[in-house]
């Protein structure tokens, strides 16, 4: 199920408050899903790359973007790509991002 807005907002509030990134910070996000959390992370300025194994999900994310630059064409947007997230190179990430974990704010609704 895709998550509501306001669950998103407290997910991403979740990774901020928890682990301290800082702005301008690069966060990988693996198996993105719909791109949620990538867009709300990238809107806050951070430097989001996004992977998922599915294209039909990377579509979906596309398309939010595309739709997030009608009402913005200055906004920043994560990068979506398709890989396996076993393979991913981290070396360059601040923060990982899963939301496969058992707690956090969408385990407590």
């Amino acid at each position: 199920d895709r998550p509501n807005a306001d669950t998103v907002r407290k997910e991403v509030d979740f990774i901020e408050e928890s682990l301290g990134v800082e702005k301008h910070g690069v966060v990988l996000d693996l198996g993105c899903g719909f791109g949620d959390q990538a867009h709300d992370l990238a809107a806050r300025g951070y430097s989001v790359v996004a992977l998922d194994a599915s294209q039909d999900m990377l579509n979906i994310c596309d398309k939010g973007s595309k739709s997030r630059l009608k009402g913005n064409p200055n906004v920043n947007l994560p990068k979506f790509e398709r890989g396996d997230m076993y393979e991913a190179d981290i070396s360059q990430a601040t923060v990982l991002a899963l939301f496969l974990l058992p707690k956090g704010p969408r385990a407590q609704e």
